[in-house]
């Protein structure tokens, strides 16, 4: 094999180890958004729709850095204060969402979180721009290093992917119960 081939085949390595890697850290910033929908919730059984859309929307927006930001808030069990005026006149709805981690492997998986934020950006705002893709050398370190960091982000997507199969789920089956015959006649036996 030429050179000029060995060189091409290392470029061609390089950039399928970027896909990769971009691949997973925007897969691993959807479920960390996805599981972020969960954080607590509060309101007027009537507005708690509007409440959720307004979330998600926002949700959608934010960066990787702050839905992880998100995501290390829940975890770590900082919940924010929900709103003490309750309607009177309408059913109120509250939901709460724990993750069950001591605090020692919260923290952990917070740093572990953001230090891979810190990658992501220095690899996309930074690194990609100073590869020379024509030297063999800088295209086997970068080789080298989107493995490692490949490692990194498969390990949180083994957290986090079932997590969302989990919590997609228990979606579909609260929202079984709550189209079906029983939960009604629950809520009609409440109001009497």
């Amino acid at each position: 094999m030429n050179t000029s081939t060995s060189d091409h085949l290392h470029r061609e390595s390089a950039l399928r180890s970027i896909g990769r890697n971009v691949v997973n850290f925007q897969r691993l910033e959807q479920c960390i958004k996805f599981v972020s929908r969960f954080s607590d919730i509060e309101g007027p059984l009537g507005k708690i729709h509007k409440i959720e859309e307004v979330r998600l929307s926002g949700l959608s927006k934010f960066t990787m850095g702050q839905a992880v930001a998100e995501i290390a808030r829940i975890i770590q069990n900082d919940h924010r204060p929900l709103p003490i005026t309750k309607d009177l006149f309408e059913p109120w709805v509250s939901r709460t969402f724990d993750f069950l981690l001591d605090p020692v492997t919260a923290r952990t998986c917070c740093e572990e979180l953001s230090a891979l934020v810190i990658e992501r950006n220095h690899l996309i705002h930074n690194r990609l721009a100073a590869v020379d893709f024509y030297s063999l050398e800088q295209c086997a370190s970068l080789i080298e290093a989107l493995d490692s960091q490949n490692t990194k982000i498969l390990k949180q997507l083994e957290v986090f992917g079932p997590l969302v199969t989990a919590l997609r789920q228990m979606l579909r089956e609260a929202e079984e119960y709550v189209n079906s015959a029983e939960f009604l006649a629950q809520l009609q036996s409440a109001a009497t």
